[in-house]
């Protein structure tokens, strides 16, 4: 636990990463950051380093805002690429599994 902020994630080592930024005295985007390398590791298979999302930053106080930071590719510009086949991969989330391409 924590007085200075939440951290919430799918996976539970994951979301311990950040909670000890907070506890060691740092802020939301140090324990995000830390969260987020850990990810690469805990949830390999749906995150990576060059991964994008999203962040709700803000308080009660002040207001919300939504941080969107998912990747975008340009179009323009490029070459035609040929017609990439992903192969499925199953993740297996304990009570469920999900199919990604």
């Amino acid at each position: 636990m924590s007085a200075r902020g939440v951290i919430a994630a799918s996976e539970p080592h994951t979301a311990l990463a950040g909670a000890r930024i907070l506890r060691r005295g740092g802020n939301a985007v140090d324990a995000i950051v830390a969260a987020k390398l850990a990810a690469t590791i805990t949830e390999l298979p749906l995150t990576s380093l060059g991964g994008g999302g999203a962040c709700i930053w803000g308080n009660a106080a002040k207001g919300y805002e939504v941080v969107d930071f998912f990747a975008t590719t340009p179009g323009r510009g490029l070459p035609a690429l040929p017609t990439l086949d992903f192969l499925p991969i199953t993740v297996d989330f304990g009570q469920a599994a999900q199919v990604f391409h």
